[in-house]
């Protein structure tokens, strides 16, 4: 199987906004229907983080912990990003602090 060449991939482009940033993704492939494809599963990708994590989405559940100060059934990528915040405070013996929002 041969590898497409440069000029036949065709790129099909997602344009919006990400954690309160405009964001770009594109996607080059031979097959613009399956890079299609991949693209939604980007988006909803996009899409469930923003609703885990952003600070830009008040019924996110970050800004829900933020407000509340608890949150039942935090989700994966929260509790995640969480985890690895807390390593690298200790690994920085507490220079970076993700405590800083209110």
């Amino acid at each position: 199987m041969s590898t497409p060449s440069r000029a036949a991939l065709q790129p099909v482009v997602w344009r919006g906004r990400a954690m309160g940033a405009d964001a770009t993704i594109t996607l080059y492939h031979s097959r613009p229907g399956i890079a299609q494809k991949l693209l939604a599963r980007c988006q909803a990708l996009v899409a469930s983080l923003e609703n885990q994590l952003s600070l830009f989405q008040p019924a996110s559940a970050l800004c829900r912990l933020n407000r509340d100060g608890a949150l039942d059934g935090a989700p994966r990528a929260l509790l995640d990003v969480l985890r690895m915040a807390s390593d690298i405070h200790q690994s920085t013996d507490g220079a970076f602090d993700v405590t800083v929002q209110p």
